[in-house]
């Protein structure tokens, strides 16, 4: 009764979610548990890489049959390093996620020039204009006020209140240096409460 029961549950459970449709032609789901069939997903992969990046993958095929015995540690790192895009490319069409990978992707340069743009305009600036200043005298409530309120008026609506705070601070400090540019026009209407 029990194993029945079990059974019916696991029946229930795959006629619930439809089987997962794989991107490539020509394999199915089943395939990725079948070493036979693994090999000819490998070897569609290699035809790719070979066709879209022919001296890429020549120098690949050659590591793979040396194993690296001929390359330096720095050599096989930089070769793996410039072969994750063609694989990360491969498995996202495979999943059928590529889309969604192109989104992800986008979101993290963002959030990395956000960061890096901060901290090489913004941190470096700020450093020298306030190298004679006394943090003691400063009134931080007042400063954490204005801070807060402008990651409202200009912060955009990423979830971590820090990025929130770097973006409105960039987008302040580059409306600064470009007071004439659109982006700058709009962070003015923003700053000064107009529609």
């Amino acid at each position: 009764m029990k194993q029945a029961q079990q059974h019916h549950r696991r029946q229930g459970a795959s006629e619930a979610a439809p089987p997962l449709k794989l991107g490539i032609p020509g394999f199915a789901y089943a395939d990725l548990h079948d070493p036979a069939r693994l090999g000819e997903l490998l070897e569609v992969f290699d035809r790719e890489a070979a066709a879209s990046h022919p001296e890429l993958f020549a120098e690949f095929q050659a590591y793979r049959q040396s194993r690296g015995k001929d390359l330096t540690p720095e050599q096989i790192s930089d070769l793996l390093v410039r072969m994750t895009p063609l694989v990360g490319d491969f498995v996202a069409r495979l999943f059928n996620v590529t889309e969604l990978r192109a989104e992800q992707a986008a979101a993290i340069r963002r959030e990395v020039d956000t960061i890096f743009g901060f901290k090489n305009e913004v941190v470096a600036k700020a450093k020298a204009a306030v190298k004679k200043e006394n943090p003691d005298d400063w009134d931080s409530d007042r400063i954490r006020r204005a801070i807060e309120r402008l990651t409202q008026l200009l912060g955009d609506d990423h979830a971590d209140i820090e990025f929130r705070t770097t973006s409105a601070g960039l987008r302040l400090h580059r409306a600064a240096e470009v007071p004439e540019s659109d982006d700058a026009q709009t962070v003015l209407k923003a700053l000064r409460g107009d529609d």
